[in-house]
């Protein structure tokens, strides 16, 4: 099994977050939960960014039980809706 196909959870979160900088923070006046001001848009990303790379990269290096399973795990709920 190549694992090196994890290493598109976090490409692809950051391609995202790229795409939704232009949204959210208009939105951020409007809606409770979203960012008022960019700086806490990006550290906020910065923050999951950090979250998604602590268990994808070793479980992408270093395969094993103890590295597949957060890696995997992480790769799974990275499609849940968040703002």
């Amino acid at each position: 099994m190549d694992l090196n196909i994890l290493l598109l959870v976090p490409t692809a979160d950051f391609i995202h977050s790229i795409e939704k900088t232009g949204k959210v923070c208009p939105l951020g006046n409007k809606i409770v939960t979203a960012p008022s001001t960019f700086t806490q848009f990006v550290l906020g990303n910065v923050i999951f960014m950090a979250y998604v790379l602590t268990p994808v990269f070793p479980a992408t290096f270093y395969p094993g039980e103890w590295t597949l399973i957060p890696g995997l795990f992480t790769a799974a709920i990275i499609p849940s809706p968040r703002f």
